[in-house]
């Protein structure tokens, strides 16, 4: 199965779990006798926060997993791609391998490994 396919499947069951999350605790809330209006912000409330939760774990693993050994700061030579030969500085992670390079001489460029 292509990387790109899994991702995607990923992403959208994150997203049904978060929904499931949600209005369960949107009907438990409202069961007990809350408000439903306040039981639906606080099931939606509670599913941000595991999704920023998430969003952590994921760089965390990424960079475990696809072996991502960059960290703010670093100077880095572009091995591959249009920028080869190219010195940086990491100034950003982005998602599993994906970093973001400022060139010494060309400004800010999105580069992936």
């Amino acid at each position: 199965m292509q990387q790109a396919r899994k991702h995607t499947i990923a992403v959208i069951g994150v997203f049904f779990a978060l929904v499931i999350v949600a209005t369960t605790v949107g009907y438990f809330l409202a069961r007990d006798g809350a408000s439903v209006i306040g039981s639906a912000f606080a099931g939606a409330a509670l599913s941000v926060s595991l999704l920023v939760v998430y969003g952590v774990c994921y760089q965390l693993w990424a960079r475990v997993a696809w072996d991502a050994p960059f960290l703010v700061g670093d100077t880095v030579k572009i091995a591959r791609g249009p920028h080869t030969g190219a010195d940086g500085t990491v100034i950003s992670l982005g998602q599993g391998v994906e970093v973001e390079v400022e060139f010494h001489s060309r400004g800010l460029v999105r580069y992936a490994k």
